[in-house]
């Protein structure tokens, strides 16, 4: 049973030791998504990350295919930032879990404030040495809505993205 148990932790070592971060250095892409619940439709957004903060920005504007134009922000930090690099391929693969929140205002036919939590799960794919990643990722959310007579609701959904970032 010590066998067993001492070479178990060796691999765990072993395993851990394979496995890096995204890096901290200065990241900026692109995105694009939807949801499914909440008030608005798809979205475009600008994703960056500043050197030294341990936050995943995000600066969006959606409503396409409603009408009510929305702008937004979100930031989520990631708790678990994984990725294996691969010793013979020009690509690392990994994964992220998050939490974070988000704020957006939607102006048009309705005037909603919308405010709460978010639990971003995705999959990275560095490319040359981490100089550029595409991402997918799912982040349900919950959170509230101010609605035009100040009444108050529940802002839910499961929003998607993809995207790209540049890493300087």
């Amino acid at each position: 049973m010590k066998k067993i148990i001492t070479v178990g932790l060796v691999a765990l070592c072993l395993s851990t030791a394979a496995f890096a971060e995204h890096p901290n250095n200065f990241g900026i892409g692109v995105a694009g998504g939807g949801s499914y619940g909440g008030a608005f439709g798809g979205s475009a957004a600008l994703s960056f990350k500043i050197p030294d903060v341990d936050v995943f920005w995000g600066v969006n504007i959606g409503g396409f295919g409603s009408k009510t134009l929305a702008v937004g922000v979100s930031g989520d930090y990631y708790l678990l930032d994984r990725y294996f690099k691969l010793q013979s391929s020009i690509v690392d693969i990994g994964y992220f879990i998050g939490l974070g929140g988000y704020g957006t205002i939607g102006i048009g036919d309705i005037f909603i404030l919308n405010a709460g939590l978010r639990a971003p799960i995705g999959v990275t794919f560095q490319f040359f040495d981490n100089l550029l990643e595409l991402f997918l990722d799912v982040a349900p959310s919950i959170g509230m809505k101010i609605l035009p007579i100040k009444q108050f609701g529940l802002d839910w959904g499961v929003g998607f993205e993809g995207g790209l970032r540049l890493w300087f």
